[in-house]
């Protein structure tokens, strides 16, 4: 080989070396980007998810205070079950405790979109994302499942007292003039009836509990997010 042959030879495998390593920094570049891209996209994500637990953790406090007067009506009503003169007051507010009901609506509209489009993958702390997920598709899953029972043993109750004891007629979206059509007596030697108004009181006392531990698990992760957060500025 010819020392001309020789130069032209190294020429060309500096022009490939030179070409490789650019083709080589545009693909470390490109991925450096995308890295960024990605997180300042999880970041965005993780603002629009607190807000969603913000929402939520108010819902779920309103929860609470249907729960804590359900209870409170029918733990006083089953205490002077019986007691004609004491509890005439604490049957009507339990009854209408009954008629009041109210639904739990999740607020997870965001991570139901990260879900829907594989994005949960932005949130880079698998930590963080793993307690995003337990809440939003497990916990508020079984709160409305909880809220649904609720609900339920409410409308039995309401079902054994309206067909044997009770009237509650509607008024203006409103519930009116409430009449007993049995005696107190008979109302109260209904052992059912004892019994599903008990039931109704038990689901709402645990109702309580569980919306409550859930209120203290959304704010513990509200702050996890505050902190990355902070911690990604």
């Amino acid at each position: 080989m010819t020392s001309n042959e020789r130069h032209a030879n190294l020429r060309l495998l500096a022009e490939f070396l030179v070409i490789f390593a650019g083709v080589v920094l545009g693909l470390f570049a490109d991925d450096w980007r995308q890295g960024r891209n990605d997180a300042k996209e999880g970041v965005a994500a993780l603002r629009l998810l607190q807000a969603d637990l913000v929402a939520d953790s108010a819902e779920v406090a309103s929860r609470i205070r249907v729960a804590r007067r359900d209870s409170n009506a029918t733990s006083l009503l089953i205490e002077v079950w019986g007691d004609l003169e004491a509890s005439s007051e604490y049957l009507e507010s339990a009854i209408y405790s009954y008629y009041i009901t109210s639904y739990y609506q999740p607020f997870n509209s965001t991570y139901e979109g990260l879900k829907a489009g594989n994005s949960l993958r932005l949130i880079e702390d698998k930590e963080l994302r793993a307690g995003i997920i337990d809440y939003f598709q497990n916990r508020q899953i079984y709160l409305q499942q909880l809220v649904d029972m609720s609900m339920d043993a409410d409308f039995k109750t309401m079902e054994k007292l309206n067909q044997h004891h009770i009237r509650l007629s509607p008024k203006d979206y409103r519930w009116g003039n409430l009449k007993i059509q049995s005696s107190l007596e008979a109302l109260y030697a209904d052992e059912e009836l004892r019994n599903a108004i008990a039931w109704s009181g038990w689901i709402a006392q645990w109702t309580m509990r569980v919306f409550r531990r859930a209120l203290d698990h959304n704010a513990a992760l509200r702050a996890r997010i505050s902190q990355y957060l902070i911690e990604s500025d």
